[in-house]
């Protein structure tokens, strides 16, 4: 039987529920069953887990991406994970096969595989997207060999979508000013820069990376930070701002009273924690915006992160989303204050409250 009619019959991963003694494993609202030899490779907002013979390029993966909002239906979800992380990542020139529609407690799931090819390699990816309590997360699969088939079928049937339930979103109780103080602390948003090239499906990252983070203080005031080392840029990017901060029931209203926008010249050795000379220094445009916002508890991860939405890109956030007609949504994850991966420019110090 040829490699991909053999693989196709992936297909049986809606139908069989898998019985194996292995205990499963949760990540976000996924719970699977990590087959042996398998490795894990946890990213900011996702979980690939693959096996990989060296020898001969044989590989199979799994990719798991953290729940989101969404208000589309099961069918415009698949088609959007399909679109952006499967043919955006290798070349599928037909229409993805569908499976019949399942259900998993309130999950719609709905999956679908096709050919691919991505230079010399030739495989099969199987999507599997689950839709329900306004949210939608999706898992990837990709092999080019029929040698992990036994284990692919094992994982892929052992895939299910844990019930709302048992995920904790919390909002704030109505207040005015800094009563409620749960937001209080240091929240990154660490993102690496990738090449454009893909090993094992994946794309490759560079030594650069961008960096955002707030730290909000009891007191009502916030600095913000913003670093961006690229590989492909002249010059690092800083950024800053401070002023105030105050939550009303599920709104974050952030003020900023002073900022700066800077450029600075990398160092001569090259190396990405080092800073040349400043290049130029404007004063920052000052957006203040009111965010509607909520703590969401990550299972998998075992972390709760502050979700920011805004009905459009901000100075500080950026754009999330390509659709000016979906809601902008950024997640920050909580971190040790003395943790902070931005290192001030040489000479510059920044007060925390600009009101003094």
């Amino acid at each position: 039987m040829r490699l991909y009619k053999k693989i196709a019959l992936i297909k049986l991963l809606i139908m069989i529920a898998f019985t194996g003694s292995a205990q499963k494993e949760v990540y976000d609202v996924i719970s699977y069953t990590l087959p042996a030899g398998w490795k894990k490779d946890p990213k900011e907002k996702s979980l690939q887990i693959y096996i990989t013979d060296n020898k001969t390029g044989e590989y199979a993966l799994a990719l798991m991406v953290n729940s989101t909002e969404s208000s589309e239906p099961a069918s415009g979800n698949f088609n959007k994970f399909w679109v952006t992380m499967v043919k955006g990542t290798v070349n599928v020139s037909e229409e993805p096969t569908m499976l019949p529609p399942a259900k998993d407690h309130e999950w719609d799931i709905t999956s679908g595989w096709a050919n691919y090819t991505d230079g010399a390699n030739k495989g099969i990816v199987t999507q599997k997207t689950a839709t329900g309590y306004g949210k939608m997360t999706t898992v990837i699969v990709m092999t080019n060999t029929s040698k992990y088939q036994t284990d692919l079928d094992n994982l892929l049937n052992s895939i299910g979508f844990t019930a709302l339930t048992t995920i904790q979103e919390q909002n704030t109780s109505p207040s005015t000013g800094v009563d409620n103080l749960s937001i209080a602390g240091l929240w990154v948003r660490y993102l690496v820069e990738t090449s454009g090239t893909f090993s094992n499906g994946m794309p490759m990252p560079t030594a650069g990376y961008f960096r955002y983070e707030y730290r909000f203080n009891p007191d009502g005031t916030y600095r913000y930070l913003e670093k961006t080392f690229s590989v492909y840029s002249k010059n690092i990017i800083f950024g800053y701002e401070t002023g105030t901060w105050s939550v009303n029931g599920d709104k974050l209203t952030i003020k900023p009273l002073q900022g700066k926008s800077e450029e600075w010249g990398k160092s001569a050795s090259g190396r990405t924690s080092e800073w040349g000379s400043r290049v130029k220094s404007v004063n920052r445009k000052l957006e203040t915006v009111t965010y509607t916002y909520k703590l969401h508890y990550y299972s998998g991860m075992n972390e709760t992160d502050l979700l920011l939405q805004y009905a459009k890109p901000t100075e500080r956030d950026g754009r999330q989303s390509n659709d000016d007609n979906h809601v902008n949504e950024w997640s920050y994850s909580p971190r040790a204050l003395d943790k902070s991966l931005i290192d001030l420019p040489p000479g510059t110090k920044i007060s925390f409250d600009a009101r003094r």
